[in-house]
């Protein structure tokens, strides 16, 4: 997501020597991104998900408890990520 945490984590990896997706349903959450930042408008942020390549990478940063759970599990399906990731409050890690 592209919200602040998402903005700031994505400012940060445009540092290092990776390529960076942030994927939104909000328009205006992409806005201000770094400009070696891919970013992808969508409705339906798991379909990107499902269709990233092998080794990839997912930090889970939505506005949305619905929309986090419908990503992370797309991203633990695939058994084939670097790395799968979210953060949240104690609510939403006793519903997850």
């Amino acid at each position: 997501g592209g919200g602040h945490v998402g903005q700031a984590l994505a400012s940060t990896i445009a540092l290092l020597p990776v390529h960076c997706v942030v994927i939104e349903t909000r328009a205006e959450a992409l806005e201000g991104m770094p400009e070696t930042v891919e970013t992808r408008l969508t409705a339906m942020p798991e379909a990107v998900v499902r269709n990233a390549p092998a080794g990839a990478a997912f930090a889970i940063l939505t506005h949305d408890h619905a929309l986090d759970f419908l990503i992370v599990a797309e991203a633990l399906k695939r058994g084939d990520t670097a790395y799968v990731g979210m953060i949240g409050s104690k609510t939403k890690k006793a519903t997850f």
